[in-house]
């Protein structure tokens, strides 16, 4: 399984994440265009272009000021469409704005990035598409990845299984994004998920080791109120993930 580590630029310096990236090297690196073409560019510099994994930024893009038309969506898609050119970006997400936007918004966004890069986006379906429009995406794409997953309440861990199970009998590879739940991680047969918990522990004070060969716990190391230097703490973190992705790229699709 691909575990892509999210936000790599988040929380920690420049110094501080090169001697992570040096000494440890990540397998498979996840950035949102949202970060910006540069920090896209460094992270992708980082991994190389096939362990590279672009997201569309499109949630934070919508939700970063009230009343976004679509003509601001369009001008930032070209944004991205070039960056995808100029640097031949293999695989990327759709702009998933049905929540927003709605699902017309979302095809008529595909078919402009597929004309323009002569590439597939990786669609991100959601509950809202009905499962009929799962199962039509396994016919037309090699690669969907599945989004807004709260267990228990948009789905449960069984419908999760049943779907990526019916892409994968298929030879479809499903994406779980934002799904490194360690719960229940291993129930499903995942292609690839990704994660930028590493990160958010940190901010909340939280220190992570990988322990036993293949686990990841949490211990906070702020119960007394510290200063911490949240830049150690994050490149402390990221190198514990490294670990943890490592391992689960053993248990290969």
């Amino acid at each position: 399984m691909k575990v892509y580590l999210a936000a790599s630029c988040a929380g920690v310096n420049a110094t501080d994440r090169k001697k992570v990236i040096k000494s440890n090297p990540p397998l498979f690196l996840l950035e949102t265009f949202y970060s910006g073409a540069k920090t896209c560019l460094q992270v992708l510099n980082d991994v190389g272009r096939e362990h590279f994994l672009m997201d569309s930024g499109a949630f934070t893009f919508v939700h970063s000021k009230k009343n976004i038309t679509s003509r601001e969506l369009d001008l930032f898609v070209d944004r991205q469409i070039s960056f995808i050119n100029d640097y031949n970006v293999k695989n990327f997400f759709e702009m998933d704005v049905d929540q927003t936007l709605g699902y017309d918004k979302v095809i008529q966004l595909r078919k402009k990035i597929e004309t323009k890069t002569q590439k597939q986006v990786i669609p991100v379906w959601h509950t809202n598409r009905g499962v009929q429009s799962f199962k039509d995406l396994c016919k037309e794409y090699k690669y969907i990845a599945i989004g807004g997953m709260v267990v228990g309440k948009n789905l449960t861990i069984s419908q999760i299984f049943k779907l990526v199970t019916y892409a994968k009998e298929r030879g479809v590879k499903v994406h779980g994004l934002g799904f490194t739940q360690f719960k229940y991680i291993n129930q499903i047969p995942w292609y690839s998920v990704d994660s930028c918990t590493w990160s958010k522990v940190a901010v909340w004070g939280g220190k992570v080791c990988f322990f036993n060969g293949h686990t990841i716990i949490n211990r906070s190391v702020n119960k007394n109120g510290y200063k911490l230097n949240l830049s150690k703490l994050c490149a402390h973190n990221l190198n514990e993930w490294i670990k943890y992705q490592k391992y689960m790229y053993q248990r290969r699709y």
